[in-house]
């Protein structure tokens, strides 16, 4: 199953990997199945796509019980990392980065831009923070706090899932020690991201 590109695109999301696992299933025979090979190259994408896929991949790999590898052929960073944890053990190329445990909410500012020109912005809402994050009027100190407790809520989940399924990784050394940093392929392997490193597909 190739984890090619950014996650959460019309190729790669949670709707097209169910596709390939129902399709897995109603065109062998699973008793054949001996396992899954993801094959990774990707620099990450949505939380929700990210979490979706590695959800489907566990109930898959748990119902058949069968293991799930992972190869990272050239980048596995940030939701590539949260997908592959799934994996029983993962393989990299010698060339491979791997890491970027981390949440990012971005957002651009155009509410002085629009002063300057004389363009008034309206926004009707009901309900608190319907707007947050609204391009067009300035940023309160509650919209960033709300932010931030959105993107750490999220940050928090990632992190679990890497340190409960990489025994050499724990959740203080990714909050304290390693960072949202990409490691290359070598330092990935001894901190534990990846099993293997200079692996080869064949």
């Amino acid at each position: 199953i190739p984890i090619r590109g950014f996650i959460g695109d019309n190729k790669l999301n949670s709707q097209t990997i169910e596709k390939q696992l129902v399709e897995i299933e109603t065109t062998l025979n699973t008793k054949y199945l001996k396992g899954i090979l993801l094959l990774v190259d990707s620099p990450g994408g949505t939380v929700s796509d990210s979490s979706m896929i590695y959800e489907l991949l566990q109930e898959f790999k748990q119902k058949h019980k069968i293991p799930i590898y992972a190869f990272v052929q050239g980048l596995s960073a940030s939701g590539a990392v949260y997908i592959s944890s799934c994996a029983d053990k993962i393989y990299s190329t010698s060339s491979a980065l791997i890491g970027s445990v981390g949440t990012l909410i971005e957002t651009v500012n155009v509410s002085q831009t629009l002063e300057k020109v004389g363009v008034k912005a309206l926004a009707i809402t009901a309900g608190e923070h319907k707007d947050l994050l609204n391009p067009t009027r300035p940023m309160s100190e509650n919209d960033i706090t709300w932010a931030q407790h959105i993107c750490d809520s999220s940050y928090n989940d990632f992190v679990n899932v890497v340190s409960q399924n990489r025994p050499l990784i724990s959740s203080e050394d990714l909050k304290e020690r390693l960072g949202a940093r990409v490691f290359p392929s070598k330092e990935a392997l001894e901190y534990g991201f990846i099993d293997v490193n200079n692996a080869s597909r064949n």
